[in-house]
């Protein structure tokens, strides 16, 4: 994310803010994901997800403690953000993409790799029909349950995740957009960044997760 690239959603979240109430907002979108890169520091992977709907929401800033007993379980960042009722809720706009791009100017880039190299495994899957769709309740529609584990193999060594739960509303099975690397600060992790018809509204709408891989060597 460059500095123009977090003016444009300065800008975007003051206009938001001032015409409308995100409680009150109707069109969804999208969510994507964006790996920020590693702080070697605080052994951190940080990322980012994109909300590209009309709510005018802050993209919310995720990291992996790489450290930790669970280095694989995402740790949301609570601490930059403010209520949305603020009164000052404009300039807590400013600040809070401020403290985000100050995050991202001391991280490493990540090395993206080739998402073909890395594949997912589906242990268990089970689907269910009823009242799923957000804005339609009344239509009957499928849920895809699975259990999901992502590898990689990058000679000598492998990457695995952990199992994770997939839930999508469409029969086509995730696909994974994006892998990166930390060859200079943590060499033994991955992301991947799997998307999949997870956002059950008006047409469907993509959403997207990072899942975290570590080395099995």
């Amino acid at each position: 994310m460059n500095n123009n690239h977090l003016k444009h959603k300065t800008y975007l979240g003051i206009i938001f803010c001032l015409i409308s109430s995100p409680s009150f907002a109707t069109v969804s979108g999208p969510e994507t994901i964006e790996v920020l890169g590693s702080d070697i520091k605080d052994h951190k992977i940080y990322y980012l997800r994109h909300y590209h709907d009309e709510s005018g929401r802050l993209p919310t800033l995720y990291y992996y403690l790489l450290n930790s007993r669970n280095p694989h379980k995402a740790i949301e960042v609570q601490s930059i953000y403010t209520p949305l009722n603020s009164r000052n809720h404009i300039t807590e706009i400013q600040h809070t993409l401020r403290k985000i791009q100050s995050i991202q100017a001391r991280l490493v880039k990540p090395t993206p790799l080739s998402p073909k190299t890395a594949k997912l495994k589906f242990n268990r899957q089970r689907e269910q029909t009823g009242n799923f769709w957000l804005n339609v309740p009344e239509i009957k529609v499928s849920k895809f349950q699975s259990q999901v584990q992502l590898s990689q193999s990058s000679d000598p060594s492998k990457y695995k995740s952990q199992q994770f739960e997939n839930i999508r509303y469409h029969r086509n099975l995730p696909q994974i957009k994006k892998l990166y690397a930390f060859p200079h600060t943590f060499p033994n992790y991955r992301v991947a960044v799997i998307s999949y018809m997870g956002i059950p509204t008006e047409t469907g709408y993509e959403k997207q997760d990072a899942i975290l891989l570590s080395s099995t060597k």
